[in-house]
């Protein structure tokens, strides 16, 4: 029979060896609070440089992360989806720091009267053991109409 001291030690090492990564993996409170998530001008020609603006308040620090962004619209009568190279997720200040962004977009050639969604789907991991199960935000959208 072991001793009573391996017995706490194998218990000790269980729980820093399960619980810690499942307390970290667990933890999927929002990182960033968007709002105001828009598009200006909201009437653009094909073609034309349109530029995407949101605010953000930090919730969480230490976070990474990627967004997936995409329009979607209609062009020549179907449904079209123009998929653009995922990026990092921007640095966030402090909590409770409130930023507003802006990215740049040439508005696609899309039917004239098309109402254009810009999406954004920001998955993000607060350490290490998260990074297996990311945190999926959104997805964010924002429209403009194709004249």
């Amino acid at each position: 029979m072991k001793d009573h001291k391996t017995i706490w030690a194998c218990f000790i090492i269980g729980i820093i060896a399960f619980a810690y990564p499942a307390w970290q993996i667990s933890q999927r409170g929002p990182v960033v609070e968007t709002t105001n998530f828009h598009m200006t001008p909201s009437t653009v020609k094909p073609g034309q440089v349109i530029e995407a603006v949101w605010t953000d308040k930090t919730l969480r620090t230490g976070c990474e992360g990627t967004v997936y962004r995409r329009f979607v619209g209609t062009q020549k009568g179907e449904r079209a989806v123009w998929v653009f190279a995922p990026i990092p997720t921007v640095h966030h200040g402090k909590i409770g720091e409130v930023e507003t962004f802006h990215s740049l977009w040439r508005a696609p050639r899309a039917d004239p009267g098309t109402e254009v969604m810009l999406q954004k789907f920001p998955k993000r991991s607060c350490g290490f053991w998260q990074s297996f199960f990311p945190m999926h935000d959104g997805p964010q959208e924002a429209r403009f109409t194709v004249e």
